[in-house]
């Protein structure tokens, strides 16, 4: 973690001596993502589990990097990631706090969403930023807000490209049409976010 991190950053996170910014791209994070990050309780689940699977031996794919925050994490547990950010504001994002925790030596962060080939591929934005993906109107309650044209990589692509053994997919649905084709031989972790509380408790499974 850097001495003096960038001006406007909040205090460090759950303890991880992470720090993250959000103003300075006028991005709008929800309230309550807010909320729960300067309580130190955000994706607080999600922080034990991958400390308990990944460890300095692991090179991730990270599909969905969002806010950033456990791209850095996966950062200093693993050897490796490889993070994907479709929505342009939240790649920049997800750049400007992977600089700001000094995370660049092991990350790469690409403006790419995950699909069956490499190429383009519509990407919808919805007004909670996390419920965001690859579907379109109807596919969860909250209504899209922008849409976009992004490029799109494989998982095999990706896992060949860079010797990759785990993936940490939050693709919102995505990973029921991409994982069937997924050559399995060198993968030995996964992990997926699910969140049925947008989706549904049927469509989630």
């Amino acid at each position: 973690m850097t001495e003096s991190p960038p001006e406007g950053l909040p205090p460090d996170l759950q303890g991880l001596g992470l720090n993250f910014g959000f103003t300075h791209l006028g991005i709008a994070v929800p309230l309550d993502t807010l909320k729960r990050i300067f309580a130190e309780v955000y994706e607080a689940f999600e922080v034990m589990t991958l400390e308990a699977l990944y460890k300095k031996t692991d090179r991730i794919l990270e599909a969905g990097s969002g806010l950033g925050m456990i791209t850095c994490l996966l950062s200093r547990l693993a050897g490796f990631v490889c993070a994907l950010e479709p929505i342009p504001e939240y790649y920049r994002l997800t750049v400007f706090n992977v600089q700001g925790n000094e995370c660049l030596g092991n990350v790469l962060v690409m403006n790419a969403a995950l699909g069956p080939d490499n190429g383009e591929v519509e990407y919808h934005e919805r007004m909670l930023p996390y419920a965001s993906s690859l579907y379109g109107e109807g596919a969860s309650h909250d209504p899209v807000k922008a849409t976009y044209r992004v490029p799109c990589v494989t998982i095999n692509g990706l896992v060949k490209k860079h010797d990759l053994n785990a993936l940490h997919l939050d693709i919102e649905g995505a990973e029921a049409a991409l994982l069937p084709s997924v050559d399995w031989t060198p993968i030995n972790k996964i992990g997926i976010e699910i969140h049925s509380a947008l989706y549904g408790s049927e469509k989630a499974r």
